[in-house]
């Protein structure tokens, strides 16, 4: 079995005008987005899909860098 390689991924995310900046590590930017999505609906205590709706691509509120 082929291990995937994983690449460490700075997202940040504004939710209602606070920055919040998640550090993680995934194979793609796509799931490191979402990896910070669900560490975001868990920080403010919220359902992963109300968290999702606001980073759907509509508003230009998340960025995601690889390290």
């Amino acid at each position: 079995m082929q291990k995937l390689n994983k690449s460490k991924f700075v997202v940040k995310l504004s939710w209602y005008g606070e920055l919040h900046i998640f550090y993680t590590n995934s194979t793609t930017d796509l799931k490191a987005l979402s990896n910070a999505i669900s560490q975001l609906a868990k920080r403010l205590k919220v359902s992963r899909n109300y968290v999702k709706n606001e980073f759907d691509g509509r508003k230009d509120n998340f960025k995601v860098e690889r390290r």
